[in-house]
């Protein structure tokens, strides 16, 4: 049971549940925006996890076509490295995408 606030009327950015004593913010319709992103991430390691060096270039990725269509494949790409899934490496053909491996 949500509780929405005056102040933000039916827009749902501020929610209240009852039982706790903080308010959250939500963005309405948002679960399918972050299902696709999840996918697209997958995907994306699951190409550099089957090349041989574990590596490939931006620009490559770029003209890859993601089957999920809710974002661009650039902003999975900065997902990625802002979550350290991957780091990047500039070399004279372009950025280099490395998967890292986890411990």
């Amino acid at each position: 049971a949500v509780v929405s606030t005056q102040s933000t009327g039916n827009a749902g950015l501020l929610a209240y549940y009852p039982g706790r004593s903080n308010y959250e913010f939500s963005i309405p319709n948002s679960a399918s925006l972050v299902d696709g992103l999840n996918k697209g991430k997958t995907e994306i390691l699951r190409t550099l996890r089957m090349c041989s060096s574990k590596e490939i270039l931006e620009n490559d990725l770029l003209l890859m076509k993601l089957r999920c269509k809710n974002l661009g494949i650039k902003y999975v790409i900065y997902d990625l490295i802002g979550s350290q899934s991957v780091s990047v490496q500039i070399t004279g053909m372009g950025n280099l995408i490395k998967h890292k491996e986890k411990n």
